[in-house]
């Protein structure tokens, strides 16, 4: 392989690449980033920012998401392995469905997001956000008597999403994409290759996850996928983060443990199900909320007109002087035409309309507290 003259770095033997790694080369990808030990495209060169924000709010995307790795739990016990593992009770979703939740340490401290995908009785998948979960989960089960097999699943993702991301789909697997209910997922094939598509993504626009289950395989998919979404001019990029921060979307990491946050603190009140069967980390989140509840919450911030340059470590969060917090993410909103960030701050400074003010490298910005998400309160633009 030719290596693409526009690549801002080197590539080591330690890190793997994506079945669509050949692709994005031969588009020109210029910056890629190490995500579950994968190297994943970040920037094209031709392709503006404000082009993904546009295609994404008026046609659609497509995304390679390769190194979006699949926890794949298989076994008699596949779903009740998965519940001692996650915050969301899985008594309350069944086979085709999907739900969006977290994996804790013993003391409700968050590891990693990700996207539960049921795809049967005996066989599920965790989305891994980033991190070495695959190891968490082995030796967990290791040492249970949960009759379970852990691995990572041969699976290579891509997103396509964006308003007209169900008619690119209709045109491949036929109307049965119409069925797709919001978090539901189905078992297809497209060029041959078997997949499973869920409707899921990380932008908060109509959208769909598209899982080859073969590596050799999958540029087929993303072929027959680049060829339907001709017609819609459907552009290839990488994910816009003022789109998915607009949806209030964020990660949680290994890579960012040293922020120590519990889902209870998330924005989303509906993320942790304590009175289901047991799981890891439940006693300590119990007793947070017998003691009152979280210290801190996630809360919106959005205000000054200027975009801010984007920052690649905390900011800190003040009121009247005294620092209360930190940003988890900062972005300009093409929509409000303000700069918005994602803060983790003390509780009692959340409420709607409270000024606090943001320390960023360019300048002190005052900032207003508001509702989540930014965009679309009501969800209409991804249940639509």
């Amino acid at each position: 392989m030719t290596a693409n003259p526009h690549r801002t770095q080197h590539l080591l033997p330690l890190h793997r690449v994506s079945p669509y790694f050949s692709k994005t080369e031969e588009l020109g990808w210029e910056q890629y980033t190490v995500f579950n030990h994968m190297i994943t495209p970040t920037l094209c060169r031709h392709i503006p920012p404000g082009d993904i924000y546009q295609a994404l709010t008026t046609t659609a995307v497509l995304i390679p998401t390769g190194a979006e790795r699949q926890l794949e739990i298989t076994g008699k016990d596949a779903a009740k392995f998965m519940d001692y593992l996650v915050t969301r009770d899985m008594a309350k979703l069944a086979p085709g469905r999907c739900s969006y939740s977290f994996m804790c340490d013993e003391n409700g401290e968050i590891i990693v997001d990700g996207i539960i995908v049921y795809i049967s009785e005996r066989k599920l998948w965790f989305g891994v956000s980033d991190g070495d979960i695959e190891l968490w989960a082995r030796g967990i089960a290791l040492h249970s008597d949960y009759d379970v097999l852990v691995r990572e699943a041969d699976v290579a993702p891509l997103q396509i999403q964006g308003p007209k991301s169900r008619d690119i789909l209709r045109t491949i697997i036929g109307n049965s994409i119409e069925d797709l209910k919001f978090f539901g997922c189905t078992q297809t094939r497209i060029a041959g290759v078997d997949c499973v598509i869920s409707r899921t993504g990380w932008t908060g626009e109509l959208g769909y996850e598209v899982y080859p289950t073969s590596s050799e395989t999958a540029p087929d998919v993303w072929d027959a996928i680049v060829e339907a979404g001709k017609p819609c001019d459907m552009l290839i990029s990488g994910l816009s983060w003022s789109k998915s921060l607009e949806a209030g979307l964020m990660v949680f990491s290994m890579g960012t443990r040293d922020e120590r946050i519990n889902p209870l603190e998330h924005w989303r009140s509906n993320l942790v199900d304590l009175d289901k069967g047991p799981f890891i980390g439940q006693a300590a989140l119990r007793k947070i909320m017998a003691e009152g509840g979280p210290a801190r919450k996630i809360t919106g911030l959005v205000g000054g007109l200027e975009p801010l340059s984007r920052i690649e470590r905390p900011c800190k969060i003040k009121h009247q002087d005294e620092d209360i917090g930190v940003t988890r993410s900062l972005a300009f909103s093409p929509s409000l035409q303000r700069n918005i960030c994602l803060a983790l701050v003390e509780r009692k400074y959340t409420e709607n309309g409270i000024n606090l003010s943001l320390e960023h490298p360019d300048g002190v910005v005052e900032m207003a507290v508001t509702d989540l998400p930014f965009v679309d309160k009501d969800g209409l633009r991804v249940r639509s």
